[in-house]
């Protein structure tokens, strides 16, 4: 290879690089003040508000009557958004006053995505001829000629699109096919996912290590109440909550550590969702308080806002397991039949939402079942797809055992969770793999598919 495209593949790494790297965002669109609302994000922490963030406002004037599908370019640091009639985009270091809008593509826009490592920019619409097409501009400027990607049957209207930059993954969905679909950039294949449709969703970019190729798990809300995911390598799915009612949803779904975020609608008006996956609680914000600058003067404003985006690509913490139960010893009840005792205990949880994390039972036994007399070494682990893993054990005893203030009678016997005890190594010690060094490999190995 000549020197020159050596040197340009080594400046597109660094770029891929720096995207990936790159501060997370938290971009939020309110319509009643037609303004965005911009901020950096630090790592997760149990506890912190991700709306504690210093933002910057940028008001949008009439263009912002109707903010929706925003999406973010953090190479060119624009944001886009869907108004009533067109996709604009503006930058996020704007100064002039009032701030310019640019109209960068009109038309019945349905959904659309940025690409920002290839530098594309897909789209669907709404117009009845151009319904079950997904649609790509090569570039992210306005000359760029919009392009065919991909024709699908012709039952799948109103469609919905998302692309992961990393893996080459585009997600699509359809109300009329009823159907949740990928579609693979480089090997130009599809597949479906899964046979239901996605109100909303939003894709986690999985960094593994070794020869195995990186994948993205997929976070979805379908049937207006249910909140699940599903992964790209091994079509795993799974409920992650139930809404205590049927929430109808706007197209927005955010994901940050082990929370994601989503627009209520009820009655008319807009309600920002948070659900939270490690204790599967759920709170819904009447109105949330914005801090932010003017001239160095800070001023603060509450919003309700009716979009919201994260990009949260840098995000990678080693996954890890909280309470994890402490040994526990119970006797077998005087009326058991058979010789058993119905034992129960508080499940431990993942504390690292990333890198596709996933807690499995190792036994033995099950958790509420029946146990016979007898010591048992139960284990839980975590591990995720880059390779880090974590452990809990903890010993369960089963018999004739001394009647103290940890045992009971009862038919079943459930422990409260607590500090994993000296004998159990604590949570938390898996292997983490430099963070850097993997990101640095993937980038090699993305653009040697991107050249091919």
């Amino acid at each position: 290879m000549a020197r020159s495209g050596f040197c340009l593949i080594l400046v597109l790494v660094y770029l891929s690089h720096l995207i990936k790297l790159d501060v997370a965002q938290i971009i939020l669109g309110d319509e009643a003040s037609q303004s965005i609302f911009f901020a950096p994000l630090p790592e997760p922490e149990n506890g912190i508000s991700i709306f504690n963030g210093s933002f910057r406002r940028i008001e949008v004037g009439n263009q912002g009557s109707n903010i929706e599908l925003m999406d973010y370019d953090p190479v060119d640091r624009k944001v886009y958004w869907r108004n009533s009639d067109a996709v604009v985009r503006i930058s996020v270091d704007t100064t002039e006053t009032p701030p310019v809008v640019e109209p960068y593509l009109r038309g019945t826009i349905s959904s659309f995505s940025i690409d920002a490592v290839r530098r594309h920019f897909y789209f669907t619409e709404s117009d009845p001829a151009r319904d079950g097409k997904i649609y790509y501009r090569m570039h992210l400027y306005s000359t760029a000629p919009i392009r065919n990607l991909l024709q699908l049957p012709t039952n799948y209207l109103r469609l919905r699109v998302e692309v992961d930059s990393i893996t080459g993954f585009l997600y699509y969905t359809s109300p009329m096919s009823n159907m949740l679909g990928v579609y693979d950039i480089s090997a130009r294949t599809t597949k479906v996912l899964q046979p239901f449709y996605a109100q909303a969703f939003v894709f986690e970019t999985c960094l593994t290590s070794g020869s195995t190729p990186p994948s993205s798990r997929l976070y979805y809300y379908k049937d207006s109440e249910v909140l699940g995911y599903t992964d790209t390598l091994n079509n795993e799915i799974r409920t992650l909550g139930t809404m205590p009612g049927r929430y109808l949803s706007r197209l927005d779904l955010a994901k940050y550590g082990s929370k994601l975020f989503f627009i209520r609608i009820t009655s008319g008006s807009n309600k920002l969702v948070e659900y939270d996956t490690m204790s599967s609680s759920l709170e819904v914000y009447d109105d949330i308080q914005i801090s932010y600058s003017v001239a160095n003067i800070s001023m603060n404003q509450r919003i309700n806002p009716t979009s919201i985006r994260i990009i949260n690509d840098n995000y990678t913490e080693a996954v890890s397991i909280v309470d994890c139960p402490m040994d526990f010893s119970v006797p077998i009840a005087s009326n058991s039949t058979n010789g058993t005792q119905q034992v129960s205990w508080t499940e431990p949880s993942l504390n690292a939402w990333s890198n596709c994390a996933t807690l499995e039972f190792l036994g033995p036994g099950t958790n509420g079942g029946n146990f016979s007399e007898g010591v048992y070494n139960i284990s839980y682990e975590a591990s995720d797809l880059k390779g880090d893993t974590d452990i809990c054990n903890f010993m369960l005893t089963v018999g004739d055992v001394a009647d103290d203030a940890s045992t009971t009678d009862s038919s079943s016997t459930s422990p409260q969770s607590g500090t994993t005890p000296e004998e159990n190594p604590p949570s938390g010690g898996g292997a983490k793999a430099s963070c850097t060094f993997v990101h640095l490999v993937f980038s090699v190995a993305l653009l040697i598919t991107l050249f091919n």
